[in-house]
C-alpha cells in the first residue's frame, strides 16, 4: 500500500525520512514515499506530486512549529484528501506541537501527537493501527501489536533524537527571530538549488532561449530564475501592496503556460499585473488559476 510522507523544514523532512523507513518493519508490505526536496523550495514539479498522490491509499503529513502554515503543506494535505474521495486517510503527525496549536486548514483532520513522551506510544500504535485498516488485507490485530511492540524502541528513540537536535526553528520564536531564520534557511535554499541545477536540462535551455535578448528586462535574480519566479514575485507584492496574507505560487507548465495555486481567489487586479508582465516575453502566455486546500474541506473532490 502506497504511504504518501508530507513534509516542509528541516525538522519534519528529518523524521519524514525516518519514518518512511521504520513503517515497513512494522507493516511489511507499506511502500512510504517522501520526496527528497523541500516542495516549498519549488525545486520538485507538480507532475512528480499528482503521480503519487494518484497511488496513494493514505497520507502523513510531519507537522512541526515551522512547518504548518506552510502554503505547500497545506496544499498536500487537501490534495491527498479530494485524491482519497474525502476519506479521512490523511493523518497529521504533530511533532512538536499541541492540538490546540494547530491551525486550519490542518485542524480539520484527526492527528496524532507525539510530543509528549508518556503518551506518544499509544497515539503511534492509533497512527500504525489506522494504517493497517486502510489495507485491503488488514493483518491480524496480534501479529501487528507484537510487530509494533518489537519496532517501537526504533522509533523512540528516533523521536528522543529529533527532540534533542538543535534544529534552527523552535517551536516558539519570536517574529524577528522567525524572520531572520526565514532568511537564513532562503540562503541555504538558493545554494542547494544552485548546485542542483549545475547540469543543463532542457526545461533550463528552453528558458534561456525565451531570455535571449532580453536579459534587461529585470534583476540579476529575476534573470536567473526565469519567467516563472518573475511571475511570483509580481503576484505577490501585488498581494503584499494591498494588505493581504494571501501568497501564490507559480508553477512553470510550458513556455507558454503557467500554472497559478493559491489559497483563495486572486482579485482581479493581481490577474492583470500578471497579464501586464507577461506581455514582457517574447510570445503570448496563459495562466491558469487554481485553489490549494480551502480552511473547511469541500464535499465535492473535484474542486481541487
Amino acid at each position: 500500500m502506497k504511504v504518501f510522507i508530507s513534509w516542509s523544514g528541516e525538522k519534519a523532512k528529518d523524521f519524514a525520512l525516518e519514518l518512511r523507513d521504520w513503517l515497513p518493519f512494522v507493516i511489511h508490505d507499506l511502500d512510504p514515499w517522501v520526496s527528497d526536496a523541500d516542495i516549498d523550495s519549488g525545486t520538485m514539479s507538480m507532475q512528480d506530486i499528482h503521480t503519487q498522490l494518484a497511488e496513494t491509499k493514505y497520507g502523513i503529513i510531519c507537522t512541526t512549529a515551522e512547518n504548518q502554515a506552510k502554503p505547500w503543506i497545506n496544499y498536500e494535505a487537501g490534495a491527498l484528501w479530494k485524491s482519497l474521495d474525502n476519506q479521512t486517510n490523511v493523518v497529521p503527525l504533530l511533532i512538536d506541537l499541541e492540538r490546540s496549536d494547530v491551525t486550519s486548514p490542518l485542524k480539520n483532520f484527526q492527528s496524532r501527537i507525539i510530543t509528549h513522551k508518556a503518551t506518544r506510544q499509544s497515539e503511534f500504535r492509533k497512527l500504525v493501527v489506522s494504517l493497517n485498516a486502510a489495507r485491503s488485507a488488514p493483518i491480524a490485530e496480534r501479529v501487528l501489536e507484537e510487530s509494533f511492540v518489537t519496532q517501537w524502541s526504533k522509533m523512540e528513540a528516533i523521536i528522543e533524537r529529533i527532540a534533542s537536535n538543535s534544529y534552527a526553528y523552535k517551536p516558539a520564536m519570536s517574529p524577528s527571530e522567525r524572520k531572520l531564520e526565514d532568511v537564513h534557511q532562503t540562503v541555504l535554499k538558493m545554494a542547494e538549488e544552485q548546485r542542483a541545477t549545475s547540469k543543463v536540462t532542457i526545461d533550463s535551455l528552453d528558458e534561456i532561449l525565451e531570455r535571449k535578448g532580453t536579459m534587461d528586462y529585470g534583476s540579476f535574480s529575476e534573470q536567473v530564475a526565469g519567467m516563472r519566479a518573475k511571475f511570483e514575485n509580481v503576484a505577490n507584492n501585488s498581494l503584499i501592496a494591498r494588505s493581504s496574507w494571501d501568497r501564490v505560487h507559480v508553477e512553470r507548465v510550458d513556455s507558454r503556460n503557467y500554472t497559478v495555486y493559491s489559497a483563495s481567489p486572486l482579485p482581479e487586479e493581481v490577474k492583470r499585473a500578471l497579464f501586464e508582465t507577461a506581455k514582457t516575453a517574447l510570445h503570448d502566455i496563459d495562466f491558469e488559476y487554481l485553489l490549494t486546500m480551502p480552511d473547511e474541506p469541500d464535499e465535492d473532490p473535484t474542486h481541487l
